[in-house]
C-alpha cells in the first residue's frame, strides 16, 4: 500500500456532563484526527487522543510529532506492507508514540479493509461477532443520581455497571454501593473503578468492607506505579483485581502477567496501539488472565476501531466501549447505538463510519 498524503486535524468536543473520577473532572475531550490518502483512491481515518494521567505522552507531544509526520509525508509517498491482515512493523510505526501509532494503524487498516470490501472486524477475524456487550459507566455523582442512573441503565438492558468510586470519604462510596446493590439482579455485574485513589492499607480495609457485595472486579485500587501492592492485594483474594492505569505499555503488561498482579487486564487500544493490543490479548489468554477492552474516552473514531477489535478477538466479553454518548458532537443521533446493552457493528467496509461523519472529521470536528 502506498500512502501519498497524511493530514492532521485537531478536535475538541464537550462532555455532555463533567466526567468525574477520583483524580479529575473533565469538561471536554480533545485530540487529533489523522487522515491517510492512498494511491488506490481510498482514505483512512485514525485518532490520536492522549489523556493526562493515563498516557505517557502529552497533548503537545502528540501535536509536535504528528506535525513532523505530516511534513514527512508531504515530501514523499511511503509504502506499507500487510501480513495476516495487519500492517507490518516498519521504521515509521516503530518510532511513533503509542497514541500516534494507534491513529496510523487505524487509518491504514481502514484503507486496507475498504480495499478488501470488508469491515475491520471481518478483516481481522474469520468469525467476528455481529454485536458486542458493553457496560454502562456511572461517574462520581451524588448518591440519588447514582441510584437513578443505575436503575435506568439496567432498565435499558445493560448487564454490567461500571461505577466510579474513590471519594475522599470512603464511607460515601460504601453508602453508594449499598444503595445500588438491591437493584442488581443475579445476572448484573458490578465493576468498581477506584482510579488509583487508595493506599495499600486503605485498599485492604475498604475492599474487606465491600467483599459482601456482588462485585465482578475492583479496578486499579492503588497507584499505577505500585505493582507490589497490586500483587499483594490480588494474593489476599478479597476481591478480583483489575489493572487499568498500570497498563500503559507492552513492558508493563508483561510485568503484570509475570507477577500475576491482577485477575483482569483493562486494555485501552487508543493508548497502546492496535498491534500491541492484539499481542497483549494473546499473551493474557496464554496466561489465563482475562481481558476487557475500554475506550480512553476517545471520540467516535477511536471507539469504533476498539469495537471492531472487541468483535474480532473478544466477542464474549462485556467491554467498556459504550462511551459515544459521553461527548457532544456536531451531528445528531448516535452513530453506534446501544440496544439492550449491546452495540451492533455497522456491516460496511472499513471502520464503519458514515460519509457525513468522515467529512466532519476531516474538517477537524
Amino acid at each position: 500500500m502506498i500512502i501519498n498524503e497524511l493530514q492532521i486535524a485537531p478536535y475538541e468536543y464537550p462532555f455532555r456532563r463533567p466526567f468525574t473520577t477520583a483524580n479529575d473532572s473533565l469538561t471536554s475531550r480533545r485530540g487529533f484526527y489523522v487522515r491517510l490518502c492512498s494511491s488506490n483512491g481510498y482514505t483512512g481515518l485514525g485518532e490520536a487522543a492522549p489523556l493526562p494521567g493515563f498516557t505517557r505522552e502529552s497533548y503537545e507531544d502528540v501535536r509536535e510529532t504528528l506535525s513532523a509526520l505530516e511534513d514527512l509525508f508531504s515530501r514523499s509517498p511511503h509504502s506499507f506492507r500487510f501480513k495476516d491482515g495487519l500492517p507490518e512493523e516498519n521504521d515509521i510505526l516503530k518510532s511513533q508514540l503509542a497514541t500516534n501509532r494507534f491513529a496510523l494503524e487505524s487509518a491504514l487498516l481502514d484503507i486496507h479493509a475498504q480495499a478488501q470490501n470488508q469491515s475491520l472486524s471481518s478483516l481481522l477475524s474469520d468469525s467476528p461477532a455481529l454485536t458486542i456487550s458493553v457496560n454502562a459507566t456511572v461517574g462520581q455523582l451524588k448518591e440519588p443520581q447514582v441510584v437513578q442512573s443505575v436503575r435506568q441503565n439496567i432498565e435499558s438492558g445493560f448487564k454490567a455497571i461500571k461505577l466510579k468510586i474513590g471519594r475522599r470519604n470512603f464511607e460515601e462510596d460504601l453508602d453508594v454501593v449499598g444503595s445500588i446493590a438491591p437493584h442488581l439482579a443475579n445476572d448484573i455485574k458490578l465493576r468498581l473503578d477506584v482510579n488509583q485513589a487508595w493506599s495499600y492499607a486503605e485498599a485492604l480495609t475498604n475492599m474487606a468492607k465491600l467483599a459482601d457485595f456482588p462485585i465482578e472486579y475492583i479496578e486499579q485500587p492503588v497507584p499505577s506505579d505500585d505493582l507490589t501492592s497490586l500483587q499483594k492485594l490480588r494474593e489476599e483474594r478479597i476481591l478480583p483485581i483489575a489493572a487499568d492505569e498500570a497498563v500503559d505499555s507492552m513492558a508493563s503488561i508483561r510485568e503484570i502477567i509475570d507477577n500475576r498482579a491482577a485477575d483482569y487486564l483493562i486494555l485501552k487500544p487508543s493508548f497502546l496501539g492496535i498491534i500491541p493490543t492484539i499481542e497483549a490479548i494473546k499473551l493474557a489468554e496464554q496466561n489465563e488472565m482475562r481481558v476487557v477492552l475500554t475506550s480512553g474516552l476517545d471520540s467516535i473514531v477511536g471507539m469504533s476501531v476498539a469495537c471492531h477489535l472487541a468483535a474480532a478477538f473478544l466477542p464474549g466479553v462485556v467491554h467498556g466501549l459504550g462511551t459515544e454518548g459521553f461527548l457532544e458532537y456536531p451531528w445528531k443521533g448516535p452513530i453506534i447505538p446501544i440496544i439492550n446493552g449491546r452495540i451492533q457493528l455497522p456491516d460496511v467496509p472499513g471502520i464503519g463510519l458514515p460519509d457525513f461523519v468522515r467529512s466532519e472529521v476531516i474538517s477537524g470536528g
